[in-house]
């Protein structure tokens, strides 16, 4: 099961496994409007995890529209239903908190180089006791046990090392790129994730009224991420033409979807969020 819209990357990968298994994939799509799509999109996703379900990938803020979705309540259906739950968290993890131990998922998966302010090529996972004896995606020699023991290569060990460590990427070591991102979690774990939520929550929350009366659409506060989130834009806007204006005045939105994806981070201030509105302004 997929949540509509979903990041094309899960879209792909679950298409290969459904058709290696004999199975389908269920997609809940997004309520056509944006009025409580929040609350009627989860409520959505509760609803279609039956006993049918085998898994549900779902991510804790949507990557076009940044709806929160409940993963608690997920997390509980699926284990009513017998479901697995694998969350992709690249869109939240280091912005948001997250629980592990609150949720209980099956797999969390999270890509670096967004909110964990990592680079390229790295990333990072958690798989819980269902993954412990699985077969890892790549037959790295790095993951075998006692492959520290270079002289001993060539006994050509068959055994993974123990439980997750067998999913390491291959040269997963990167001398370059793992210093940078342990430098990341460490800043972030200093900040908090939870901080750095208030504080774009805090930031973007000011200025909101000055966009409703723009006729500008948003999700609900309780169902809206403070990091990311999308502007639906009037209908008689041209978008593309706006996102061109826009950055002619070096302000930068992703157009995703049919909204602008708007998605402030700790260094961006008042001032920022000013530019952007006045630019709207201007153009709507």
């Amino acid at each position: 099961m997929l949540i509509g819209e979903e990041f094309p990357n899960n879209v792909y990968a679950f298409e290969r496994v459904c058709a290696a298994h004999g199975l389908s994939i269920v997609t809940v799509e997004k309520p056509a409007t944006p009025d409580h799509r929040g609350a009627e999109w989860n409520a959505r996703l509760l609803e279609a995890i039956t006993p049918e379900t085998a898994l549900v990938v779902a991510a804790q803020v949507h990557w076009i529209y940044g709806t929160v979705f409940d993963l608690e309540a997920v997390g509980r259906r699926c284990r009513e239903a017998g479901a697995m739950l694998a969350v992709d968290a690249t869109q939240s993890v280091g912005a948001m908190p997250f629980d592990v131990q609150a949720v209980r998922p099956d797999a969390v998966i999270c890509a670096a180089y967004k909110w964990l302010l990592g680079p390229y090529g790295t990333g990072a996972a958690w798989f819980g006791p269902f993954f412990d004896e699985g077969v890892p995606v790549e037959e790295g020699w790095m993951n075998r046990t006692g492959s520290e023991q270079f002289s001993k290569l060539t006994r050509y060990e068959r055994a993974y090392r123990p439980k997750a460590q067998r999913y390491n990427a291959g040269e997963y070591a990167q001398f370059a790129q793992l210093p940078v991102l342990e430098a990341a979690l460490e800043q972030l774990l200093e900040w908090s994730p939870a901080a750095i939520q208030h504080y774009c929550r805090t930031l973007t929350e000011a200025i909101m009224p000055r966009w409703d009366a723009l006729g500008i659409r948003l999700e609900a506060p309780e169902y809206r991420a403070g990091h990311l989130f999308g502007l639906k834009l009037p209908v008689a806007v041209d978008r593309d033409a706006l996102v061109l204006r826009l950055a002619e005045h070096r302000i930068y939105v992703s157009p995703r979807g049919e909204v602008l994806r708007v998605s402030p981070n700790v260094y961006n201030n008042a001032r920022d969020l000013e530019a952007l509105t006045a630019v709207l302004e201007h153009q709507l």
